[in-house]
């Protein structure tokens, strides 16, 4: 990660500029010994780097993958055990309004649902790299700063960049089967998520439908997605938009099966917090039932 300094603003670039869209496939129950294709519609220009399918990934095979009318033949066809938590993978650039299809075959002796992620960099992001506001002190008695709060210091705090910081969202109320979910959370501070982890009892069943910083959707398509693709053991890397400070995160959820007594999930990332800021005591609150 690189930082540039200008004045009292930080310029965020690497991975604090960079951002990462979804993209969701979805399809129903597959016949043993059946290939079908799935596809989905891109709404951004992104390179996907990571494929992720959901808990029957032991069932499927990838016979092939298209974008648009092009072949993936860098695409390495095969089982889909292999991705199960995520799993690179080599393809070309999806335009928007484009479509990606994937052929796959269940290789099982049982019906099962197909679901999968791709997830990768957005090429034309025109969002230029945000400046941190500089601190004011608030003063009072006219436009002269000597005129500050008495024994109140007029410099601006030290920031710094944390990592890993826990955003937590719980809806502790049973999901009926079918039920769509919306878990809202306020962002405590400027926050850049690069990764989404579901427990891993909750994997198999829900599916997400959407995840907002704000107003802006980071799914590239309209699809819901397997929350296995965000379990504990996931190895996919995200990177969406920064939020600021009191800003709405937003995710939204469908039950596949009445068997569950709510939903939680955590958001994890980079953060900008004053240099006294105590991890520690963050996660005593955050996580206090």
């Amino acid at each position: 990660m690189e930082t540039t300094t200008e004045g009292r603003g930080v310029i965020e670039r690497g991975a604090h500029s960079q951002r990462t869209s979804i993209l969701g496939f979805k399809f129903g129950m597959i016949p043993p010994g059946t290939s079908a294709w799935v596809e989905a519609t891109s709404q951004d220009i992104i390179r996907p780097k990571y494929l992720a399918v959901n808990a029957y990934a032991e069932c499927f095979s990838i016979e092939a993958c298209f974008i648009g009318i092009r072949p993936q033949r860098s695409f390495v066809a095969g089982e889909c055990t292999r991705f199960k938590y995520g799993a690179p993978i080599t393809v070309g650039t999806v335009q928007v309004a484009e479509r990606v299809r994937m052929r796959v075959k269940n290789t099982s002796k049982v019906m099962a649902p197909f679901g999968a992620a791709m997830i990768g960099d957005i090429l034309a992001d025109d969002t230029p790299p945000r400046t941190t506001q500089p601190f004011v002190m608030p003063f009072f008695g006219g436009a002269d700063p000597t005129y500050a709060t008495p024994g109140v210091s007029s410099s601006p705090p030290k920031e710094r960049w944390v990592d890993d910081l826990p955003i937590r969202f719980v809806h502790d109320a049973k999901i009926k089967a079918g039920a769509y979910e919306v878990i809202r959370v306020q962002s405590p501070t400027i926050f850049k998520c690069t990764r989404i982890v579901v427990p891993a009892r909750l994997t198999s069943l829900f599916e997400i439908n959407d995840v907002r910083v704000g107003c802006v959707s980071q799914f590239a398509s309209v699809d819901p997605i397997p929350a296995s693709v965000f379990h504990p053991e996931a190895r996919t890397a995200l990177y969406l938009s920064i939020a600021q400070v009191a800003q709405e995160l937003m995710i939204g959820v469908t039950a596949l099966s009445p068997l569950n007594d709510g939903f939680e999930c955590e958001m994890r990332g980079f953060a900008l917090v004053d240099s006294d800021f105590d991890m520690e005591a963050y996660r005593q609150m955050e996580f206090a039932e």
